[in-house]
């Protein structure tokens, strides 16, 4: 357990580290700008209205593929999928948040799509793409429009939900190279209800991504 506990970190600090090297070459080591361009403010709208679609959509893929994994016998898998569709209803409850921050009188607005569900397999390997995907490319390229915009709520909101990424892709990666493994039920898994943060095994002082709380973490079967 500790040892989950400490490379759940690791990750964090690793991930932490890539921001805070994104965010200095931003600004040439400069303080944070108190406000970017009404080109870059536009920019950083349109960013977090896609990242909250993202997570409204993710939701609810998420949720039927859990369900789809447990047809399939697939119990541990199934309990990772509903793990992720809470961590992704988290953060879309985030970005909604600085939505309004930045857009008073505008509403979060974004309906999930229908999902197209495919076989647990299948599904499992979606999911690490995309996941992989907003890791390594979309969120570092939310991160930098907001910090460029001077705007400290959505820097946070975009950066905590990539340190959430880094445990997620982890999860299904070792979900993925043990499908067989993944059948029993296994141990629940853990989801800060701040930040999204996913974790295997019980956090015991606080969310290494936010600091919330342990004991505010949900367990999810």
């Amino acid at each position: 357990m500790k040892n989950a506990v400490r490379y759940i970190t690791l990750s964090l600090i690793l991930v932490a580290g890539g921001s805070l090297s994104l965010l200095a070459g931003c600004d040439e080591g400069e303080d944070q700008p108190k406000s970017g361009t009404l080109e870059d403010k536009a920019a950083l709208l349109a960013d977090v209205r896609a990242a909250h679609a993202a997570e409204v959509d993710s939701h609810a893929r998420y949720a039927a593929c859990a369900a789809r994994a447990d047809e399939e016998g697939y119990a541990r898998v199934a309990a990772l999928f509903r793990a992720i569709a809470r961590s992704e209803q988290v953060r879309a409850a985030a970005h909604a948040a600085v939505l309004t921050e930045l857009e008073p009188g505008g509403q979060a607005d974004a309906r999930p799509r229908t999902p197209a569900v495919k076989s647990t397999v299948e599904n499992m390997a979606d999911a690490l793409q995309s996941e992989t995907l907003y890791r390594d490319k979309t969120y570092p390229r939310y991160v930098r429009d907001a910090f460029n915009c001077g705007e400290p709520n959505a820097t946070r909101s975009m950066d905590t939900a990539q340190r959430a990424e880094v445990e997620i892709v982890r999860l299904l990666q070792a979900a993925r190279d043990s499908m067989e493994g993944w059948k029993a039920a296994g141990t629940p898994f853990y989801v800060c209800p701040v930040c999204g943060l996913v974790s295997e095994q019980p956090v015991t002082q606080k969310c290494p991504a936010c600091f919330t709380p342990c004991e505010k973490f949900e367990k999810v079967n």
